[in-house]
């Protein structure tokens, strides 16, 4: 029996330190930023009004780097939305439950 939307949300927000931890060893506490006043020019463009809730905003500064982030968010089952330089992109982020059910 697979869990349902809201028993998966529990159980990633449970898991949520853990994986913030990892992510921070690989990148460094200062590249994990947490906070929303921290996040806003990464997950809201310049022409957009519209933002949502994000846990983390990873920055990493080599490929090996971005491949280690990229294999603990896929062993955590943690959707990743890429952004490069502000792209129109910007808004794809946001949460569509409707349509994966997350």
């Amino acid at each position: 029996m697979t869990p349902n939307a809201r028993e998966m949300s529990e159980s990633i927000h449970e898991q949520m330190p853990r994986l913030l931890t990892e992510l921070a060893a690989v990148v460094g506490t200062t590249n994990v930023l947490t906070k929303p006043s921290q996040q806003q020019s990464y997950v809201q463009g310049a022409l957009e009004a519209v933002t949502d809730a994000t846990v983390a905003v990873v920055i990493p500064h080599s490929l090996v780097a971005l491949w280690r982030v990229i294999n603990i968010c896929a062993a955590f089952d943690v959707i990743i939305i890429a952004q490069a330089a502000n792209t129109g992109l910007t808004g794809a982020q946001l949460r569509m439950e409707i349509m994966t059910g997350r």
